[in-house]
């Protein structure tokens, strides 16, 4: 009787702390800094989002669902309800900034990596896939691993994707990018 079907857990899958990952390309690669108009951009464009363009569009949502109803109802709409005399107090005693919804959806920041060729940023992505396929994550630490930066913030281990679907290499002015979602938390 073979000795593997009496103890089918007798070689486990393997986890994530046994992952050896080893770079998987010849070049040199650079490391594509955002510049400070970016990161600006992107903090006004959240914040625009997040606390004018949303709340904006829900109070419209809800005016418009409210006057159809007095108008199907027959109430008279002329009087209408002070909507722009309204003041939120609950908002007084909440944290200013962020709210806990957007807390949850942080997300890291990584420096992107400029490869020599094509061929080198679909190997990266290839190798990508296969540890994605084989432990359910990729870190950032991993791609850094890949692409052989050696010098990464400790935070990119803890940080990475569960999905790579739409990851594609991206010409770029002197050499090739691999377009990533962003990198969320991962455990």
């Amino acid at each position: 009787m073979d000795n593997n079907s009496l103890y089918p857990n007798k070689n486990p899958a393997p986890t994530v702390q046994d992952k050896k990952v080893e770079k998987v390309i010849f070049g040199n690669p650079r490391m594509r800094q955002r510049s400070s108009f970016e990161k600006v951009a992107e903090n006004i464009g959240s914040f625009a989002l997040r606390d004018i363009l949303i709340p904006a569009a829900l109070k419209m949502l809800s005016d418009i669902w409210h006057g159809a109803g007095d108008i199907i109802f027959g109430k008279d709409t002329k009087k209408g309800r002070p909507s722009s005399s309204f003041f939120s107090y609950d908002s007084c005693y909440k944290p200013y900034g962020r709210s806990e919804e957007s807390e949850n959806r942080r997300s890291m920041n990584y420096e992107e990596v400029i490869l020599d060729s094509r061929g080198e940023a679909e190997e990266v992505i290839d190798h990508m896939r296969d540890l994605l396929a084989r432990y359910k994550v990729v870190s950032v630490a991993d791609y850094y691993d890949l692409c052989g930066v050696t010098k990464f913030d400790y935070n990119a281990n803890y940080y990475g994707w569960l999905d790579l679907r739409y990851i594609e290499p991206v010409r770029y002015r002197d050499g090739y990018m691999i377009r990533l979602p962003r990198a969320v938390p991962i455990n």
